[in-house]
C-alpha cells in the first residue's frame, strides 16, 4: 500500500475499496483446489501521526471456493 505509512487516509480508503471492487473477479477465477491468502507484515493506521508502524497485529486471511 502506499498510503498507510503516508497517513493519507482517503487514498488508503480508495486502495482497499480498488481491491474490494477486484476481489469477485479474483474469487470466480479460483479453481475448487485453489487458496487464495491475503496478509500483512505489520498493520498501520492511516489516521495515526506517526509515520511508522502504528499496529503491530498482522492479519491474514484464507479464502477457498466453497
Amino acid at each position: 500500500m502506499l498510503y498507510g505509512h503516508r497517513n493519507d487516509a482517503s487514498g488508503f480508503a480508495r486502495a482497499l475499496e480498488e481491491l474490494d471492487s477486484a476481489l469477485p473477479a479474483v474469487m470466480n477465477a479460483l479453481r475448487p483446489s485453489d487458496l487464495l491468502i491475503f496478509t500483512n507484515d505489520h498493520g498501520n493506521d492511516p489516521t495515526n501521526t506517526s509515520t511508522d508502524h502504528s499496529v503491530s497485529m498482522p492479519s491474514c486471511s484464507r479464502i477457498a471456493p466453497a
